[in-house]
C-alpha cells in the first residue's frame, strides 16, 4: 500500500505513519475461534532533489520498509540518504 501526503513535513509523515501502526497493532483480527496479533513494518520517504522521477520516491520508500523488517518489524522506518552504502569515487588518471 502506498499513502501520498503531499506537502506534509517529514516530522508530520513519521507520525502519522506511526499512529497507523500502532491502530493495526492494537486491533487483533479474528480467525475462527482464534484472534491473530497483527503487525505492520512501514517505510517513509520524503521527496528529495536527487529524485527525479516518482518510480525514484517509490524505491525510497520500499528501501525503507525493508529497514523496518530487518530491525525488528513493527516499526517505521525514514528513507535517508546518509543510510546509503557510498559508492567509491573513482580517480581518472
Amino acid at each position: 500500500m502506498v499513502l501520498v501526503l503531499p506537502g506534509t513535513e517529514r516530522a508530520v509523515a513519521v507520525a502519522i505513519a506511526d499512529s497507523i501502526r500502532r491502530a493495526v497493532a492494537a486491533k487483533p483480527i479474528r480467525a475462527g475461534e482464534v484472534d491473530l496479533s497483527v503487525t505492520i513494518s512501514i517505510g517513509v520517504a520524503v521527496m528529495e532533489p536527487l529524485f527525479k522521477e516518482p518510480a525514484h520516491l517509490l524505491k525510497a520508500a520500499d528501501m525503507a520498509v525493508y529497514a523496518a523488517k530487518h530491525g525488528g518489524r513493527n516499526c517505521v522506518k525514514v528513507f535517508s540518504l546518509k543510510s546509503l552504502p557510498q559508492i567509491p569515487k573513482i580517480n581518472a588518471a
